[in-house]
């Protein structure tokens, strides 16, 4: 089946970029509601000062997911669980999600820890259920660095930052940005969606660092963070 898109459709990609109609024309798929943009080619147009779309690619949504993000938090005992804010005691422990992870081959986990204080039990967890090689740490302060080195040196991390907005984003403080994440020993910085910048991107990436944004739910935030080509989005 050809794609059809509605007017809607149409023109949100009509309105973001220049697709030429052939590209349209020739893709094959189910629906449009069932697929995500995942590959994409544009060449810039100077004459029109805007994005052409040479080339596009939909791939289906059952198939895209490749992290799951768990809150990571603690009972007063220690045992680690899936929890955004202070856990209950009714919560899923993170040994039940991790065994469920192992089901799916190559899925990744971002872990998002809201609290540090038993991080030590999160590796054995992991390596329990052979997905050792599948945890990085998001939610992780310049403050718990240290506690992150201790306890968990096995696992990834991201560093959050709270990233100046984009006017603010001069050559010299982006630099110094990456200074900050390498010092730290992270692999990248996590962020909000509200800063994200192309430059800021292709710095991180131009220095070997990775690049984490969040939260990325409105669907047209979704567009324009995928066009910048980070390495995670959470959305």
């Amino acid at each position: 089946m050809k794609l059809t898109l509605n007017n809607k459709q149409k023109q949100f990609l009509f309105d973001n970029y220049y697709v030429d109609a052939k590209v349209l024309d020739s893709l094959v798929y189910k629906g449009w509601e069932n697929y995500w943009i995942n590959n994409y080619e544009f060449e810039l147009d100077t004459n029109l000062n805007r994005w052409n779309m040479r080339t596009l690619t939909l791939v289906d949504k059952d198939n895209m997911c490749r992290d799951i993000e768990f809150d990571l938090n603690f009972l007063p005992d220690g045992t680690p669980v899936l929890a955004h804010d202070e856990p209950k005691g009714n919560e899923i422990t993170l040994d039940k999600a991790f065994k469920k992870v192992s089901e799916f081959e190559d899925l990744k986990v971002n872990v998002d820890a809201k609290s540090v204080k038993n991080l030590e039990v999160v590796y054995p967890l992991a390596k329990k259920y052979g997905i050792e090689n599948r945890i990085f740490y998001t939610g992780i302060e310049l403050k718990d660095v240290e506690t992150v080195k201790k306890d968990s040196p096995e696992v990834p991390y991201y560093l959050n930052v709270d990233v100046e907005n984009p006017k603010k984003q001069t050559p010299e403080y982006l630099k110094n940005l990456v200074n900050e994440i390498k010092e730290s020993g992270a692999i990248g910085i996590n962020f909000n969606k509200g800063n994200a910048t192309k430059e800021l991107v292709d710095i991180f990436h131009e220095n070997d660092l990775l690049v984490s944004i969040w939260t990325v739910n409105n669907e047209k935030d979704m567009y324009e963070i995928l066009l910048l080509s980070p390495d995670n989005i959470t959305t």
